[in-house]
């Protein structure tokens, strides 16, 4: 993006660069919803400094392990 602002009906875009990770939205876009999607995707993601602080967090928590289901239980019960 050069400049912020409005689009409208009949307005031009053109591709004036490729980003630093060479990622493109739809590609970054699918990341939360579809599956599949590898860590090394999320990462690279995450390295573009034009990336959204919704999408940034949305990014990592999907790279964090799901502690909860690497929970074990100890002979006294808690959790470990």
């Amino acid at each position: 993006m050069v400049q912020e602002g409005e689009v409208g009906a009949g307005d031009g875009i053109a591709k004036i660069a490729d980003g630093p990770e060479r990622i493109g939205v739809a590609d970054v876009d699918a990341l939360p919803y579809l599956p599949g999607h590898s860590s090394e995707q999320l990462q690279r993601a995450l390295r573009i400094p034009a990336l959204s602080n919704g999408w940034q967090s949305s990014s990592q928590a999907m790279l964090q392990p799901d502690l909860s289901s690497k929970t074990t239980v100890g002979e006294s019960g808690t959790r470990l």
